[in-house]
């Protein structure tokens, strides 16, 4: 009955094997997740920094410019409008034009050696001064190669591998349970075609005890063997729940490095923003103070200059909408309407509350990263433990096992142990 016994360890060989490579595949798969996690905290990272750069510039160094040009040119338009009207009054309403005229012609003239920006007339909108928003997209378009690579690409990527990861170690299970109710069947088919052998001499007396079989080996040894073989099924199966937890915590914690990058974005990038808006009202308001304090002047102005200052007055009077609807229409927030992406639209218009919020949203991941890699620690001691039964459970069968007590039940605590150890991991 030899063969019975060989087909048992074949069965044994199989299942070991197919147990290991499976544990291999879905580490190696694993590992393509972290890879794939961290190449989105590094997208994130490059796509951060590229995307303030772009608000820097615009709102920093081009935006400002654009808005004073716009005013000027508009002023020039008005105080010659008024100055045509005016008649014999139209003196100083020509002067004030023909110097906003001057001023807007250096003011392009200083910014033609860089080039294309923000005044030039591609931007230029008609009573609204210049597209911001426009000139966002375009500088954004610009810097496709860092602010088109979307860190969410590599994220998805890796929650794919990692899914994969997750089901090729879950498939051990049934396998595992299969082997184990398969075996037990055929053992008890070998023994009534071979009824005349004495129980326990074979399969067992042939058998290589690669995976512990309490229903083939000798009565007195099954309780020893029982629990070997509830050990061996830990060691087997806790990598699956060890390939959760690791996947869990490399997840959040590349997912709270994303949103501490974008948490620092959205604060940085609002700011630009709302810079430039707030000194373009400051402009507005300081443009209307000085057109109050003309008129204000104008009341004691000699009779000779009363007359002209007031067209100029009330050319700057009938200028304050005007003025609005540029300002308005330059400091508005850009839109995906207008080409720019909405990661780029949202950082222009984050608020420091959104960014605390991002902080809060951080903090989570933080505990659930560092949860789930204590969860990973655990199981880690489990499978430390799973496999020191076993190497108990052989001591004991040994003749110096068997003189010592307490090596007889150092199995069954060590066992113990690591089921205790995998319930606090939230495993069983």
């Amino acid at each position: 009955m030899a063969a019975l016994g060989y087909d048992a360890n074949v069965r044994q060989v199989v299942v070991i094997l197919l147990v290991s490579l499976l544990v291999l595949a879905s580490s190696r798969a694993a590992e393509n997740a972290q890879d794939s996690w961290s190449q989105s905290v590094t997208a994130e990272t490059r796509w951060s920094a590229g995307a303030r750069e772009v608000l820097r510039y615009v709102y920093t160094d081009e935006a400002p410019f654009a808005l004073e040009v716009a005013l000027v040119e508009h002023r020039a338009d008005a105080m010659t409008a008024a100055a045509e009207a005016a008649g014999v009054d139209s003196a100083r309403a020509a002067f004030e034009a023909e110097v906003a005229t001057q001023w807007s012609w250096h003011l392009r003239n200083a910014h033609e050696k860089f080039g294309d920006s923000l005044i030039s007339d591609e931007y230029a909108v008609p009573g609204a001064g210049f597209d911001v928003p426009a000139r966002l997209a375009a500088m954004e378009a610009a810097g496709s190669a860092v602010l088109l690579d979307d860190p969410e690409d590599a994220a998805r990527a890796g929650d794919r591998a990692s899914a994969t990861a997750q089901w090729i170690a879950l498939a051990i299970i049934p396998l595992v349970v299969v082997y184990l109710v398969a075996d037990l069947l055929l053992v008890r088919r070998s023994r009534r075609l071979a009824a005349s052998i004495p129980p326990g001499s074979d399969p067992a007396d042939d058998d290589i005890g690669q995976v512990p079989r309490p229903w083939a080996s000798a009565p007195e040894q099954r309780p020893m063997t029982i629990i070997a073989l509830l050990a061996w099924v830990l060691v087997a199966l806790l990598p699956a729940a060890q390939v959760q937890a690791a996947a869990v915590a490399a997840r959040a914690g590349s997912e709270s490095s994303r949103i501490a990058i974008q948490a620092l974005g959205a604060l940085e990038g609002g700011l630009l923003y709302r810079s430039f808006a707030a000194d373009a009202a400051q402009q507005q308001i300081g443009d209307d103070l000085n057109g109050v304090a003309r008129e204000w002047a104008a009341l004691d102005a000699p009779p000779e200059l009363a007359e002209e200052e007031a067209v100029v007055t009330a050319a700057e009077t009938g200028s304050r909408e005007a003025v609005q609807d540029i300002v308005g229409s330059m400091t508005r927030l850009p839109t995906e309407a207008d080409g720019v992406s909405d990661r780029l639209a949202a950082y222009a218009a984050s608020t420091s509350a959104d960014a605390n919020a991002l902080v809060s949203d951080r903090a989570v991941l933080v505990d659930e990263a560092s949860d789930a890699q204590r969860r990973a620690s655990t199981l880690a001691i489990a499978l430390l433990l799973g496999s020191l039964t076993l190497t108990l459970v052989g001591l004991a069968s040994t003749r110096t096992g068997r003189r010592l007590r307490f090596v007889r039940y150092a199995p069954a605590a060590s066992l113990v142990a690591a089921v205790l150890v995998a319930i606090a991991a939230g495993v069983l």
